[in-house]
């Protein structure tokens, strides 16, 4: 079902996502005098696009697999991310909340580039609309249908759906600290082998906060770099994916979705590839664990938070890149080598 929901929308995804690899390294190299450039910021543009409005894009597919209106669909996900909301890429802990119904403390946040939410929400929607046009006189239907659709699950989103995901993010996030402050090289394995499967909610762009309050404590971001390994565990997986199958259309996406994993943009690799066949999928969670694991035996960390794969090389602690370097092997290699022995199952 995930595959058949992303494969359509992969290449806008891959095209963002190398677009802002590039901008991410030319900005990073020296070179960030060119941010000023009518050209760079329509870039920038291009590039930000596709996850800013990945709801939009989820949900459309998603009405197709799911039956249902897709400009219906549409609608819910621009609601999902409408400027009324604070955006999610920005907003940290700092955005409001107003009270429904005297039970419910509705966040007024954004969805901007999770996944899971939206996928519910969808799924919800496919049968409010379904059940509605059964009961709704067909004269009536054009009109009453998709406004009942419409408000139904716009307030199951933004009450219901999307808060509950806040709060498990906001959990995971307490328990990631956790265990990064008390499981040693343990956490690493777990932190980096456990990341990719949160990706798929879209639940890790909760994680910001958590970030940033590290570096405000300590100076350093100590997490974002074991995400790291985990995003380019999913490139070595697709690579091996790419050298495994016969499929043609499967290797069409392999590789350049591994090598978007590189610029630390994984959502193609994820959906159009490891999840497809399953045990690539396992080999990118072992790759990602052991590059975690040396990470936080090497003591690697970041001073910002943003960018993962190569162009995070620019925010690495002095002193720190060879091993990181070093990291990102492990776990490409390590990806590679768990996913050719696990193999692939191809129809």
């Amino acid at each position: 079902m995930l595959s058949n929901i992303f494969v359509p929308i992969i290449p806008a995804i891959v095209a963002a996502g190398l677009l802002m690899g590039i901008l991410g390294v030319v900005d990073k190299i020296g070179l960030s005098h060119l941010k000023e450039e009518w050209w760079f910021m329509l870039l920038d543009m291009f590039s930000s696009a596709a996850f800013n409005f990945l709801p939009i894009l989820i949900a459309i597919s998603a009405a197709k697999q799911f039956k249902c209106n897709p400009y219906l669909a549409a609608t819910i996900g621009g609601i999902m991310i409408h400027p009324a909301l604070q955006n999610a890429w920005t907003s940290g802990t700092g955005y409001e909340t107003v009270n429904v119904l005297g039970l419910i403390d509705m966040p007024l946040l954004g969805y901007q580039g999770t996944v899971l939410p939206i996928l519910i929400v969808i799924f919800v929607m496919s049968y409010i609309e379904k059940y509605t046009r059964k009961i709704v006189p067909k004269m009536l239907d054009i009109l009453v249908t998709p406004l009942i659709t419409v408000l139904l699950t716009g307030f199951l989103a933004l009450v219901v759906i999307g808060p509950l995901a806040n709060t498990v993010g906001s959990a995971i996030s307490t328990f990631f600290t956790y265990a990064l402050n008390n499981f040693g090289i343990f956490a690493g394995l777990l932190l980096g082998g456990s990341y990719s499967s949160i990706v798929i909610t879209g639940i890790h762009h909760s994680f910001h906060a958590v970030e940033l309050e590290l570096i405000g404590n300590t100076g350093f971001n100590s997490l974002l770099p074991i995400w790291s390994m985990a995003n380019v565990a999913q490139g070595g997986a697709a690579l091996a994916v790419y050298f495994l199958t016969k499929n043609a259309k499967t290797k069409a996406i392999a590789l350049p979705s591994a090598i978007s994993c590189l610029f630390g943009v994984t959502e193609a690799a994820i959906f159009g590839v490891n999840m497809k066949y399953g045990r690539p999928f396992i080999g990118a969670a072992i790759g990602g664990a052991l590059g975690g694991a040396y990470i936080v035996f090497s003591k690697v960390v970041f001073t910002a938070v943003g960018v993962t794969g190569l162009p995070a090389l620019a925010i690495a602690k002095t002193g720190t890149t060879m091993n990181y370097l070093i990291a990102m092997g492990v776990a490409v290699i390590g990806a590679f080598i768990a996913t050719w022995i696990l193999g692939i199952k191809e129809d």
